[in-house]
């Protein structure tokens, strides 16, 4: 009798446990590392006062900038792991995210990013939002050879207001 009561309650523990795994599953895909992205707006900056990011005495500090504008699909961007930041990748440039937009129940999310280096990047370069660091520069034909959205430098303007 003892034997049952122990191997039932395994068998509950282990029906819970497989329960709950599929959920995780479902809701957080082990193999998501990228995000689909629509770019929504481009502007070149002047900000009227300087931003620092950073810790203090490693800040970068800059006053003009690309505001770049994606928006992404919140429960995709969601399903992403929690303790990896996603990065963008132009080409093999990488960009973290300045802002993220999740003011209300919308079905996207919107991330702004501040491009610093605009000029110097080339046309028609791969964009990546990814987990994976790195991956674009050490592998950058990977990413060069695919079909996804990639630089156009018109959209980036060329002087900041």
């Amino acid at each position: 009798m003892k034997i049952g009561l122990v191997f039932m309650s395994m068998m509950v523990m282990l029906t819970i446990a497989g329960d709950s795994g599929v959920i995780v599953a479902q809701n957080r895909p082990a193999d998501a590392t990228e995000v689909a992205f629509r770019v929504l707006s481009a502007q070149a900056r002047t900000f009227d006062k300087p931003i620092r990011i950073g810790p203090p005495k490693r800040a970068i500090e800059y006053r003009e900038a690309v505001v770049l504008t994606l928006e992404v699909d919140r429960e995709a961007f969601d399903a992403l792991s929690p303790s990896m930041e996603a990065f963008l990748y132009i080409g093999r440039n990488e960009y973290r995210i300045f802002n993220i937009d999740r003011r209300d129940d919308r079905n996207t999310l919107l991330l702004t990013f501040h491009i610093r280096n605009w000029p110097q990047l080339r046309e028609n370069s791969p964009m990546v939002l990814t987990i994976e660091h790195g991956a674009p520069i050490r592998n950058p034909e990977r990413f060069e050879r695919r079909q996804g959205p990639r630089l156009n430098k018109r959209i980036l303007g060329s002087s900041p207001n």
